[in-house]
């Protein structure tokens, strides 16, 4: 699975964690998969984190990047500045090729998978779907 994939399924399955009302009612053995699977995937994630982290700090130096002050709304409408760093424009292509490297890797996850007649009678959204996709057999 690329790390991208990896980053992206993680982002998913806790955005539609934290936005569900009412939590779908899966078969227990495709509920206990899906979270061993998420297991999985967050511990990835969390290498591919510490990657990305040790390249963004290799570029947070003066010779690879400036300070910028930039504009941002909080949470209540209002127009706020923090200061950011921002890899200098001679060093933005390196810096972009680096993540595209880390993020185009593919990394080995053991994926439980499930059949798609496991999930008969069970009424999934495409956010639920989103969550998963990747562990159904065809």
């Amino acid at each position: 699975m690329k790390n991208y994939e990896i980053v992206n399924l993680v982002r998913t399955y806790v955005a539609v964690r934290n936005a569900k009302t009412e939590e779908v009612k899966l078969p227990a053995a495709v509920a206990w998969k899906k979270r061993l699977n998420f297991d999985k995937l967050s511990h990835a994630n969390e290498l591919i984190a510490e990657a990305q982290k040790e390249i963004n700090e290799r570029y947070s130096d003066d010779e690879h990047s400036t300070e910028v002050e930039v504009a941002y709304k909080d949470e209540d409408g209002m127009t706020k500045k923090r200061t950011e760093r921002r890899v200098r424009d001679e060093f933005v292509t390196e810096f972009e090729k680096e993540l595209k490297t880390l993020f185009d890797q593919e990394t080995d996850v053991d994926i439980k998978k499930v059949k798609i007649d496991d999930l008969k009678g069970v009424d999934l959204t495409d956010a639920d779907m989103d969550t998963l996709w990747f562990m159904i057999e065809e």
